[in-house]
């Protein structure tokens, strides 16, 4: 085979080897080592600034009337204030809150600072341990003397893949 005759054939798989990196480097891009998931930017979604306040309306007794978060986007490292309004038709025992964020699951007791212990104010004050870009979730239950129990969840970021 001399070189003239050879061009076209060396052209040709020149350009298939091209065609065949280019789809493995978008491939690859694409595609997790773990598993073969989707890789996303992790960049999250902002969350609301300072204090927020939600109104809940639940049949469950004790029942959780409202809950502030301040700030809800306390970063790691920062504190958050949560306040939660509980009624319910005997004696509020305690009251706690779970946060599920990227790495931890963390259960706080609030303290009661007012109104009566059957319809009163509930609060604490927390250092966030972890970051919350793909998973920021919290749980509120509340118990009551006679033993019902209720919860309330919150959804601030769902949980997402890495």
């Amino acid at each position: 085979m001399n070189v003239s005759s050879a061009k076209p054939f060396l052209l040709v798989a020149l350009a298939v080897l091209i065609v065949t990196l280019l789809f493995y480097w978008i491939d690859a891009r694409r595609i997790s080592i773990r598993g073969g998931a989707p890789l996303e930017k992790t960049v999250p979604e902002p969350l609301a600034k300072g204090p927020q306040i939600y109104n809940i309306s639940t049949e469950n007794l004790p029942r959780f009337t409202q809950a502030t978060f301040d700030p809800l986007d306390a970063g790691a490292g920062q504190s958050m204030t949560v306040t939660a309004k509980v009624e319910h038709e005997t004696d509020i025992v305690r009251v706690n809150i779970t946060f599920f964020t990227d790495n931890n699951r963390v259960t706080h007791e609030l303290k009661f600072t007012g109104g009566s212990a059957r319809n009163g104010t509930w609060q604490g004050t927390f250092r966030m341990l972890d970051t919350h870009d793909r998973v920021y979730n919290a749980t509120l239950e509340a118990f009551g003397s006679d033993g019902q129990q209720s919860k309330v969840e919150l959804t601030f970021r769902p949980a997402r893949p890495f």
